[in-house]
């Protein structure tokens, strides 16, 4: 959902899940680019070593994880926190996850804003488009 939003308005975007896939995509990253990094726990090592090397190669990291002292949020540049604890049920994991996409709202509403009138446009070209379908 992030991605496709981003992409909307022109941010080039790459969602990758595969922990081989990531590490082979991180041959393109480089300074100014930015590195969205998830994990509740803040130890998920496929995401640690994927943050390790965007850090080597002077990328920004914005990390979404619960509070307190992981080594994701170490390691970012910027963070943002989903609640640090989750029912006894975890039914998937809710509360964390609907705070991450409130997060990711946020954030894309954010960069919508910076140039509004722009990405007005733009939103309404790619509506106009979609609706073809």
């Amino acid at each position: 959902d992030f991605q496709q939003k981003l992409s909307r308005i022109g941010i080039r975007t790459i969602h990758v899940q595969d922990a081989h896939v990531m590490m082979t995509m991180m041959t393109g990253i480089q300074e100014g680019d930015v590195l969205v990094a998830v994990s509740y726990s803040g130890e998920t090592k496929e995401v640690i070593e994927t943050v390790r090397i965007a850090k080597e190669k002077n990328a920004t990291v914005l990390s979404i994880s619960q509070l307190g002292k992981t080594s994701l949020n170490r390691l970012s540049d910027l963070q943002f926190y989903v609640p640090s604890e989750e029912n006894t049920i975890r039914a998937g994991a809710i509360s964390s996850r609907d705070s991450s996409l409130f997060i990711c709202d946020t954030i894309y509403l954010s960069l919508v804003s910076c140039h509004l009138e722009e990405n007005r446009r733009v939103l309404q070209q790619t509506r106009k488009w979609t609706s073809r379908l």
